[in-house]
């Protein structure tokens, strides 16, 4: 079968270390062209045989891929996908789908009106890990209570972009809490109310307004709870989602995943080799069939929708002080 053209606009963090080494093992797609403003950064790329831009304008104009992959800060992506749906050009970029569920729902619709497919990276859904946890977590009764924790260190959580809430929509939650939070819409599914406390007291003279730190409660409909703790700054790097029942605990970390009965024993384990890179290229290739209408394709966009719902809901919590129904219609 004919592979589909594509460039990555961004060669930052997730391009380095996950999307440029995954060209090479995406069987579906064909890595023709890179970009970044930076052109120091396009050094990157050297081996890889593609053609490298400091404009997305000009490659978008005169290589015509298939798709783009957009791997840059959340602010841009507006002009990305307008740029590439203008051309009939699919749109598969990071997450969050937009900076707030306003701006996701326009580029839903920018994609529709322009029939072109559009995605976002959640790696996690295609883990088979993290996809076994749910055979697991079906053999929990009763589950009361949930919880989620990811964190990790970043010495200046102000620092560039990320620290400002206007270019990056938020901190913590909007940034690495989206994996985090699809997680537990993805087990357990929308929570009916939530109660969140953010901060930015982490670097207290640093300037900056996006969250280094939240945490969330939720309550859902059928009367369990549930919290979510998310850092930017809180070390030792930790990641985990447990459900606890009142048969057993199910524990999934980015490695692993457990069973656990009343007396603390493991009545089953599962363990796993996370590989951005493989994860990367399985996403590009499932992004491939979308585009070709293969119905085993999986369109994680109103999954999204779904993520950004919530976070909405988050962030009015914060603000007001209060728990906040979530919003449930039309995502």
């Amino acid at each position: 079968m004919e592979k589909l053209t594509y460039g990555i606009i961004g060669l930052g963090h997730i391009a380095e270390k996950a999307y440029l080494k995954a060209a090479g093992y995406a069987a579906g797609a064909e890595l023709i062209a890179v970009c970044d403003k930076d052109k120091s950064r396009l050094a990157l790329a050297d081996g890889l045989g593609v053609s490298t831009y400091s404009n997305y304008g000009d490659m978008i104009a005169k290589e015509k891929p298939d798709f783009i992959v957009a791997l840059t800060p959340h602010n841009e992506y507006h002009d990305i996908i307008k740029a590439a749906a203008r051309r009939g050009i699919g749109v598969f970029k990071e997450k969050p789908l937009g900076r707030d569920l306003k701006e996701a729902k326009r580029f839903v619709a920018l994609a529709e009106k322009n029939e072109i497919k559009l995605g976002v990276g959640l790696q996690r859904r295609f883990s088979s890990l993290n996809r076994n946890f749910e055979s697991m977590k079906n053999a929990i009764s009763g589950i009361f209570f949930v919880e989620g924790k990811y964190t990790m260190h970043v010495d200046n959580p102000g620092e560039g972009w990320r620290g400002q809430k206007s270019l990056a929509g938020g901190g913590c939650i909007i940034d690495m809490g989206y994996h985090m939070l699809d997680m537990l819409i993805w087990y357990f599914g929308m929570p009916e109310y939530v109660h969140a406390y953010i901060s930015t007291a982490a670097m207290p003279k640093t300037n900056y307004d996006a969250e280094d730190t939240a945490l969330v409660s939720f309550k859902y409909g059928n009367g369990a709870y549930g919290s979510v703790t998310i850092s930017r700054y809180y070390y030792p790097k930790t990641e985990y989602v447990k459900a606890v029942g009142n048969n057993f605990v199910g524990a999934l970390e980015r490695e692993s995943a457990e069973l656990i009965n009343k007396d603390g024993r493991v009545v089953k384990r599962m363990d796993y080799k996370y590989d951005m890179v493989n994860l990367a290229a399985v996403q590009i290739d499932n992004f491939c069939r979308l585009i070709k209408g293969d119905k085993n394709a999986v369109d994680l966009i109103p999954d999204n929708l779904r993520v950004m719902s919530l976070i909405d809901a988050i962030y009015a919590s914060a603000n007001k002080g209060r728990y906040v129904k979530v919003n449930h219609a039309g995502v």
